[in-house]
């Protein structure tokens, strides 16, 4: 269901040229089907677009900014980043959440 509500995003996005608005939503509702498959760079890519380039609407960047920040909490949540070998942190291991 997920990867057909993302076609029709895709879809919205190109079929709306001109209509800025409507752009921006199917942005941050991809973005938010990207969160849910897990995707969060890409997320936060599609709502880091969005909050450069429609910064004429206050409401939709609000909405991206409110919606980034808590994509980055659960990229955060998703993968920790531990040092190993010593204070010099050349070394990263990647643990996945229990």
């Amino acid at each position: 269901e997920l990867d057909i509500a993302s076609s029709i995003c895709q879809k919205a996005t190109t079929e709306s040229q001109g209509h800025d608005y409507w752009i921006a939503k199917s942005l941050i509702l991809y973005a938010d089907i990207l969160t849910e498959q897990g995707n969060y760079t890409s997320a936060q890519a599609a709502l880091e677009a969005v909050i450069e380039n429609f910064q004429d609407d206050p409401k939709l960047l609000k909405e991206a900014e409110s919606k980034l920040k808590l994509v980055k909490i659960k990229d955060e949540s998703s993968t920790r980043l531990l040092k190993s070998g010593g204070d010099d942190g050349e070394l990263l291991d990647l643990e996945a959440p229990n």
